[in-house]
């Protein structure tokens, strides 16, 4: 490699070889990577999750009714036989 003036020694992120950064790129990911090998374009499928944009309320809200507790304890003076 020949001197550049005003150019810096980089190491790749991937391959690990030491490059100049004139010869390297970041990639989407923050990686410095070789421009001119190890670099790849972000691939056009992957995307960041969006939420949906949704109605979360109930439309017919109504508030919870009264325990009704019923007693079904038996004692032995009501039992027929």
């Amino acid at each position: 490699m020949a001197y550049k003036s005003g150019d810096y020694y980089v190491q790749c992120d991937i391959c690990d070889f030491r490059r100049y950064a004139s010869e390297c790129r970041m990639t989407w990911d923050n990686l410095f990577c070789c421009a001119d090998t190890c670099w790849e374009p972000r691939h056009e499928q992957y995307t960041e999750p969006h939420g949906l944009h949704e109605k979360q309320t109930v439309p017919v809200h109504r508030p919870p009714g009264d325990d009704v507790f019923i007693d079904t304890s038996i004692r032995p003076e009501e039992v027929e036989l």
